[in-house]
């Protein structure tokens, strides 16, 4: 029998909550602490943190040979993650160009960026023009996952999920 090793991902699923994966070979119990008295002994939990922020997580995996524990910390975001109502904008991936269709034309000034789970920009930043419907970006470049479409304009923001599901 071999020692476990930690093996994390996780990804933001909504507003504040995370889901884990621990992918950990050969553990045989996980244990799972996320401040404040709050632990699991799930293998792949979701945590429901209070709000965005900076926050530690450990995690130790043992089984009958030993443990390995891994101090991190998980950076959780405002998302403002809406769902898209068809009647006010639609989104297609039509080889390779990212759609975005609006039934009101977009306010001048508004910018549209495309970021990664880690909240990295992947997108370039579109600029919409006076009375324009819909705004169209190039992302053959990205590969399938998901990400997270802002729409910033001078009266609010919106972002909202979207999963791209092949490569061109």
């Amino acid at each position: 029998m071999e020692c476990p090793v930690i093996t994390l991902t996780c990804v933001q699923t909504n507003a504040y909550v995370v889901q884990f994966n621990n992918s950990s070979t050969p553990g045989s119990t996980s244990f799972w602490d996320f401040g404040g008295g709050v632990t699991s002994t799930e293998d792949n939990p979701s945590h429901d943190f209070a709000s965005s922020n900076t926050w530690p997580v450990q995690l130790i995996v043992s089984n009958g040979c030993g443990s390995d524990t891994l101090d991190t910390t998980v950076v959780v975001v405002e998302t403002g993650i809406a769902e898209i109502e068809a009647s006010n904008l639609s989104i297609s991936d039509q080889g390779g160009i990212l759609n975005l269709q609006s039934n009101s034309p977009f306010e001048t000034g508004t910018i549209l960026t495309i970021s990664n789970l880690s909240g990295q920009l992947v997108g370039g930043r579109i600029h919409a023009s006076n009375n324009q419907h819909c705004l169209r970006v190039p992302t053959q470049q990205l590969a399938p996952g998901i990400y997270f479409i802002t729409l910033q304009s001078p009266s609010g923001q919106l972002t909202v999920k979207w999963f791209k599901t092949t490569n061109y």
